[in-house]
């Protein structure tokens, strides 16, 4: 059974992030990106138009 493509969608502007509840700023430079389950039958559902 193919997974459906999924609907365009806006991402979320500042405005929609909610209040920080912890005492701790986000500090970017210490940070990481974590990418998982990155399987060609997964990442196809991208198309061709979002290759770079």
């Amino acid at each position: 059974m193919a997974i459906p493509k999924l609907q365009s969608y806006a991402l979320p502007t500042a405005l929609d992030i909610p209040t920080n509840k912890v005492n701790w700023a986000f500090e970017p430079e210490r940070a990481a990106l974590l990418i998982h389950d990155m399987q060609d039958y997964f990442v196809s559902f991208l198309g061709a138009a979002t290759a770079q």
